[in-house]
């Protein structure tokens, strides 16, 4: 016999109750089963709750899910002060102001009361308004929602926000959505995302906030929601991306989810395919990240597919994923390897380490090679290294030495299975040099732990200027006496590249180049964890503690914008963005960027490039500066020639403390620092062919028919 379900719906009427208690009332759903249990109750804020009981009718569990308002007093209900402000609200004034905070009874948008705000006497950036905080949980799905009136404004504007922030109240993101206009009635402001990593506590608040001198304002506020959807687990992002070109064969697959997650049911269903056949991959999970490793390089030139039913994944709660996932994306159509024997087949010798490669180790260090045809990821052989005897900061490395071409940025990658590893680490590097042998700079992939079967390190970065060399190793450290390692090598992979650019549509004969020679000036690229844009990098001062992060909003274009944050800087310390490029001598060049200055207090603001001479000595520098908050964007931008000593150029966005307990937030969306060189002018192209540059000698380019 099916089983019958009963429903019965309670409506409590909310206003006969308003003359005996303050406490909101609301509707709700409930079901029961056939021996009369309560099985769930649906709110009618969105929130659910689902019982489960044993055998004997107890009840074991109750779950809760769904988006359920957080806010407590959310429609300004109850009011029980003197201040004018709800129950459960606070206030928030910037220093020398105060706002006029009532309860009232007419431009209701329900109930029976809404909350008005007025401010006068604001200052740019300058606020006041109410506050709620409320506890959160990291990578949960948020929305923000409210319904404001907004009777006046002058210099100023509304806002609705959330802040995050940590356990040591530190801020680490928010969500702002503005009204600067006066509204005919109420309109609702609404906002979504993710609730970043690390956050505590989440700071919900409707204010008023300053534009410009002597700002004033009245507002009224109801209907205030904060929901967390408990039950959403999202994909956030891939890398690589959907419909991607171009990927390397022993990248990784990484998704990124808004919760850390477990396998679920369909977890083994989790599968790369090239046309009909299933690719053999290693899946490993890491809090919020399932990365899935191919056992096999990919073939150049094809297409790949991932599918991910809804089951694969959970999360605490036993969520599954809002819908399933399938990535598209083409490998390489050349394999660009630059590594000689890269994947160890070729050896000839007698000492253990494959053709091609060579082997150093420190005095006293006792350490076996050997080429072996068991632990193999691809093709028949691989490379052993079994290190003992290590002291800290002894080492032992396998590596190979190669002459590079002028190019903008290296991809490095490497299949290592860590049999064991005990008072040191391992990894895989390479460092750059110049033609006199001088180092320059490197990139280090870690593995500081015995791995279960091969993982794949892999990485991307600028190439500094100058180099003419590099050297890859794969390197155990010691890190303590008697450290010791065992290890197996696959499949590195080393290759470098010049970014491609679009040839002009046309130039005239008489025209010479000109050049953008930063690298991501956009700051669209983001692959690493530190909140700092791909290509760039940051200066902090001694004792100086700064927040770096990328931003999808507010923007100017593009899809993210770097933001820089600081508080308690000091006089003269400062904090900074900055990348180095090659400048040669006697040309004309313009300096262009696009920063939105969002809190200004004892500090200086300055966009600027420093020119070197060969001798590492400043030779000169054109800085533009920015003393004020701003609106919005602003275009700052000079021009003039280099040095005619400089051999390189350093452009920054400094932010340098004038006086005790500075505090800035500035977010930058682009950077241009264009070289315009004399060189033999490009024709029309009418097809808009692609070209890339070659480059002649360091800071010199010309175009090449791709």
């Amino acid at each position: 016999m099916p089983r019958r379900t009963k429903i019965k719906i309670f409506v409590i009427l909310q206003t006969c109750l308003m003359l005996i208690f303050t406490m909101p009332v609301y509707a709700a759903t409930y079901i029961y089963d056939d021996a009369n249990r309560l099985t769930t109750v649906t709110y009618d804020n969105g929130a659910q709750v689902q019982y489960t009981y044993d055998n004997a009718g107890n009840r074991l569990t109750a779950h809760k899910t769904g988006f359920g308002n957080l806010l407590k007093n959310p429609g300004f209900e109850r009011y029980s002060g003197n201040t004018g402000v709800g129950d459960r609200w606070s206030k928030v004034e910037s220093s020398g102001i105060t706002g006029t905070y009532q309860i009232v009874n007419n431009y209701v948008k329900s109930g029976i009361q809404a909350q008005k705000i007025s401010a006068t006497g604001l200052n740019n950036e300058q606020t006041i308004g109410v506050m709620q905080t409320v506890a959160v949980q990291p990578y949960q799905a948020f929305e923000l929602k409210g319904a404001l009136r907004v009777d006046s404004l002058n210099q100023a504007k509304a806002k609705l926000f959330v802040e995050f922030h940590s356990a040591t109240n530190q801020y680490i993101g928010g969500k702002v959505i503005e009204q600067s206009q006066v509204t005919n009635g109420y309109v609702t402001l609404q906002g979504q995302g993710v609730v970043p990593g690390n956050a505590t506590k989440a700071l919900i608040q409707i204010a008023i906030s300053g534009t410009g001198a002597n700002g004033s304002g009245t507002i009224y506020a109801d209907d205030i929601e904060f929901k967390i959807n408990q039950a959403s687990l999202q994909v956030t992002s891939t890398s690589p991306e959907e419909g991607a070109e171009q990927v390397n064969p022993l990248q990784p697959i990484v998704i990124t989810l808004t919760k850390p997650v477990t396998a679920g049911s369909e977890y083994s269903d989790i599968v790369l395919k090239q046309g009909d056949q299933s690719i053999e991959s290693i899946l490993q999970i890491e809090q919020n990240i399932l990365t899935i490793t191919p056992t096999q390089p990919l073939e150049l030139d094809h297409t790949f597919k991932l599918n991910m039913p809804k089951d694969a994944l959970k999360d605490a709660e036993g969520n599954e994923l809002e819908s399933p996932l399938t990535l598209t994306f083409a490998t390489n159509s050349v394999d660009g390897n630059l590594l000689l024997n890269s994947g160890f087949e070729q050896y000839t010798g007698n000492n253990g380490v494959a053709d091609d490669w060579n082997s150093r180790q420190s005095d006293g260090v006792d350490s076996t090679f050997e080429i072996v045809d068991t632990s193999v990821q691809s093709g028949l052989k691989a490379q052993k290294m079994n290190v003992a005897g290590l002291r800290e900061d002894d080492s032992v490395a396998l590596y190979q030495e190669l002459e590079i071409e002028p190019a903008d940025s290296f991809e490095l990658s490497g299949l290592i299975n860590v049999e064991s590893l005990n008072g040191a680490r391992m990894g895989i590097q390479v460092n750059f040099y110049n033609s006199t042998g001088e180092y320059l700079d490197g990139k280090f992939i870690e593995l500081s732990q015995p791995s279960a079967s091969y993982v794949n390190l892999h990485d991307q970065g600028a190439i500094p200027l100058g180099a003419s060399k590099a050297s890859v190793q794969v390197l155990i450290t010691g890190t303590a006496d008697d450290g010791v390692g065992i290890i197996y090598v696959d499949n590195l992979f080393f290759k470098t590249a010049i970014t491609p650019v679009e040839a002009p549509e046309t130039l005239p004969e008489s025209t010479p180049e000109v050049k953008d020679i930063l690298l991501n000036p956009e700051f669209d690229q983001y692959t690493g964890t530190e909140g700092i844009a791909d290509d760039w990098n940051k200066l902090v001062s001694d004792e100086t503690e700064a927040i770096y992060e990328m931003v999808n909003e507010p923007l100017q274009s593009g899809v993210q914008a770097q933001k820089i944050s600081v508080t308690g800087l000091e006089e003269g310390k400062s904090v900074a963005v900055y990348q180095e490029v090659s400048a040669s001598p006697d040309q004309s060049f313009v300096l262009n960027g696009s920063l939105f200055v969002q809190s200004l207090l004892h500090v200086d603001i300055a966009f600027h490039v420093d020119f070197y001479d060969a001798t590492d000595t400043l030779v000169g520098s054109k800085v533009i500066t920015q003393s004020e908050v701003t609106e919005g964007y602003v275009t700052l931008q000079d021009q003039g020639v280099t040095p005619s000593n400089s051999v390189k150029a350093v452009v920054n966005v400094t932010i340098k403390g004038s006086a005790s307990d500075g505090a800035a937030s500035v977010v930058i969306d682009h950077l241009h620092f264009n070289i315009r060189q004399e060189e033999q002018a490009i024709g029309k192209s009418k097809n808009k062919l692609k070209f890339v540059t070659s480059k002649l000698s360091d800071g010199v380019y010309k175009y090449v028919k791709k």
